[in-house]
């Protein structure tokens, strides 16, 4: 199965490289047997955390199972072209040194503790901790931050083209 063919490869890399992956995994069973710690959420909250060994244990998180989805070619498609792009972004930003600053993940910390009216203090403090919900803050700023790059390095000129030429380009592209 895909799923579990990702997570091996993800598995590899961080047991080879060192690198800390966050994954989301509607299959909890899946997500935990890879897992060394895991977050149960529920309407974008979350509802339990812990070891996986333990959350595996918990008869409160065989509740959170989802059936088992198909995937198709162009679902099996998208899933490799978002991890190669995300491998390559990785490689691109640790070349270019690219950095999340301090002032950066606290800024990414506030605007989040701010979905948690009345908590944001305890929401500001849990993150400060917990270094895996920090990397989810991270991945998406560095991102951010290497495509910003990719720009500033790239010279951009315009082409004029007609409709059938773009259609052709498109088309080839869909190819690939």
């Amino acid at each position: 199965q895909l799923v579990e063919q990702i997570f091996e490869i993800v598995k590899s890399i961080n047991e080879n490289e060192g690198v800390t992956f966050l994954l989301a995994e509607q299959n909890t069973n899946v997500a935990l047997r890879y897992a060394h710690y895991g977050y149960i959420l529920e309407s974008g909250r979350v509802v339990m955390d812990g070891v996986a060994s333990e959350l595996r244990e918990n008869p409160d998180v065989k509740d959170h199972e989802h059936e088992n989805i198909e995937p198709t070619k162009e679902h099996n498609k998208l899933a490799e072209r978002r991890v190669r792009l995300g491998l390559l972004l990785a490689e691109l930003g640790q070349k270019a040194e690219v950095e999340v600053t301090e002032a950066e993940m606290t800024q990414a910390i506030m605007a989040q503790s701010r979905q948690y009216p009345g908590q944001e203090k305890e929401f500001f403090e849990f993150m400060q901790k917990n270094e895996q919900m920090q990397q989810q803050l991270r991945a998406p700023i560095f991102e951010d931050k290497v495509v910003d790059h990719i720009f500033e390095q790239a010279t951009v000129t315009d082409k004029k083209v007609n409709k059938t030429e773009l259609q052709t380009a498109v088309e080839a592209l869909d190819k690939d």
